[in-house]
């Protein structure tokens, strides 16, 4: 048996905790999974990415919402068109600007 130091770390082992197997590396006391520099290193990377995704998802229903606004306000004034109504550059350039849609 060898008389390297063990991490120091208790891990679960199904139902019970154990201490973790692995040889001490990093300051006599822990292993590199559990060394607290490291655990701290990889819970910062993994919230790093989470706020991108959910910044991302954000967006996209942002835009979503957007998009489905100006459809629905686009019918209306295609109704009102069908209609009979005799400004449709008025309508459709209020609806536009309503929205903050370039004119192109």
């Amino acid at each position: 048996m060898t008389d390297k130091p063990k991490c120091q770390e208790k891990t679960r082992n199904g139902w019970r905790m154990t201490m973790c197997p692995r040889y001490a590396v990093v300051d006599g006391k822990w292993c590199r999974q559990h060394d607290p520099e490291a655990v701290k290193r990889r819970h910062e990377e993994r919230e790093a990415k989470w706020r991108k995704e959910r910044a991302d998802d954000e967006a996209a229903t942002k835009e979503r919402l957007r998009v489905e606004a100006l459809r629905i306000d686009a019918v209306k004034v295609l109704k009102m068109i069908a209609n009979g109504a005799t400004n449709a550059t008025a309508l459709a350039q209020s609806t536009l600007f309503h929205h903050k849609e370039p004119r192109s």
